[in-house]
């Protein structure tokens, strides 16, 4: 995956009508949620070790406030009537994608580096297009965190 595309999926949406977005948007701009910091896990991936569909980092501390921040997207998301999502969270960012229909064994991956935390102070509704390269992600709003206060 490309660095442009590198991103961190708390809801996938699915296929939406201009008036959903836009209500959605209304809702997620309401939310109140303080800035935290993340930091990187493990690398893992999704499939079997003969047949890897991807490969991902995992997230370590500040996963607790990623997922209640989840929650709270989730909520915005029942409140615009999206309904509920069709997958558990299980945050990460994908670095690897198996091409087309391909399920390669995995590979040996080296130990990543130690990258430390990083604020969160903002999140995005974003697009996914298919391209013949493959996903490309178009920014359609950002929401900056900030306290209930």
């Amino acid at each position: 995956m490309g660095e442009p595309n590198l991103h961190l999926t708390l809801r996938f949406l699915g296929r939406l009508q201009g008036h959903q977005i836009d209500r959605l948007g209304r809702n997620l701009g309401s939310l109140r949620h303080e800035p935290f910091e993340l930091g990187w896990g493990r690398l893992g991936w999704f499939g079997e070790r003969s047949a890897v569909a991807s490969i991902h980092l995992g997230l370590g501390s500040g996963k607790d406030d990623l997922t209640l921040l989840q929650d709270e997207v989730q909520r915005a998301c029942l409140e615009a009537g999206l309904g509920l999502a069709e997958e558990h969270f299980r945050p990460h960012v994908t670095l690897a994608r198996a091409p087309g229909r391909s399920r390669p064994a995995l590979p040996r991956l080296p130990r990543p580096p130690d990258l430390g935390a990083w604020p969160v102070t903002d999140f995005g509704l974003f697009e996914s297009r298919l391209e013949p390269s493959g996903a490309a992600y178009v920014r359609l709003a950002e929401f900056g965190l900030r306290s209930a206060d």
